[in-house]
């Protein structure tokens, strides 16, 4: 039977692949920069979150966390090279969405 933390984040990453995959994701005017400067692409990010993992979660110290976390998730881009989102899970009158707070390529 797996660990309580191993469950929690394998039931958190699913929940946040649903989020993106339905284009229930919103995005930082920081990413939104990194995006338009060329630095990745939108189908990276979603290809990273698709396959990628939880490395850590860390306190929300902004607020409007559903669950007060922050979520470090890698994966990797579409072309292959290691990527990192950190976001988190916040509610709306539209419902829940992922915000991403920024993303990078990990070397």
């Amino acid at each position: 039977m797996p660990r309580k933390g191993v469950k929690e984040a394998s039931q958190k990453i699913f929940w946040i692949r649903k989020l993106v995959s339905s284009e229930n994701a919103k995005f930082s005017g920081h990413l939104y920069d990194k995006i338009r400067d060329g630095e990745f692409g939108l189908e990276d990010i979603e290809c990273s979150i698709a396959n990628g993992k939880i490395l850590k979660t860390m306190k929300d110290e902004e607020g409007g966390a559903v669950d007060g976390k922050k979520y470090v998730i890698a994966g990797r881009c579409k072309g292959g090279l290691g990527f990192e989102t950190v976001g988190k899970i916040m509610n709306s009158d539209d419902g829940d969405s992922y915000f991403f707070i920024t993303a990078y390529r990990r070397i």
